[in-house]
């Protein structure tokens, strides 16, 4: 049943539209009850999170960006991701210089710091598509050639990758009696 008081909320909400949606809601834009419910304000975070299932998920398991901050359980989604700015409005409001890497799924060790943000995040990717192993980055400097596999982090570390931690007791030919006292280079030049 319509009431003519049902009717006038429609199109009293249409004429006030507070301004086009972004690009990537824009299929929405005649579909208000998609993301928001009449006098139900506090439905509109699980509205999102309902299309939004990978940042739902991260929230569950307290994964990424959005399960690791601390603020962001507090909040809104709109608080940073308000969606009527227009067609080409940025709503990802991340500032790379002030970024806490800690909250997402890669801590920024070692040399880490010092990469920039470009060296991991491709262009026209979202941000949680950046390499995590260390293989996907580092396969080109590989001087193993991929024989010792590609857990990297077994033997190098993120600070000093030059000097390995190598456990030589865990391959085919382990290291005893005077073979244990011998440098590296000696049976591995190069």
């Amino acid at each position: 049943l319509m009431y003519p008081g049902m009717v006038l909320a429609d199109v009293f909400e249409s004429l006030f539209m507070p301004g086009p949606l972004v690009q990537g809601h824009a299929k929405l834009e005649s579909q208000c009850d998609q993301c928001h419910l009449k006098m139900k304000k506090a439905e509109q975070n699980n509205l999102c999170r309902s299309c939004h299932k990978q940042i739902s998920e991260d929230m569950q398991l307290k994964l990424g960006f959005h399960g690791r901050a601390p603020n962001v359980p507090k909040q809104t989604c709109k608080n940073c991701h308000t969606d009527h700015k227009g067609r080409n409005a940025k709503i990802v409001l991340m500032d790379q210089d002030t970024f806490e890497h800690n909250w997402s799924d890669f801590k920024l060790t070692g040399k880490h710091f010092r990469v920039k943000c470009q060296g991991c995040h491709k262009k026209n990717a979202k941000w949680r598509q950046a390499a995590t192993r260390c293989f996907n980055c580092h396969e080109q400097q590989d001087v193993h050639k991929g024989k010792l596999g590609e857990n990297c982090g077994q033997c190098h570390a993120a600070l000093t990758w030059v000097k390995a931690d190598f456990d030589h007791n865990k391959t085919k030919f382990a290291l005893q009696g005077s073979h244990k006292k011998v440098d590296c280079e000696s049976c591995h030049p190069n």
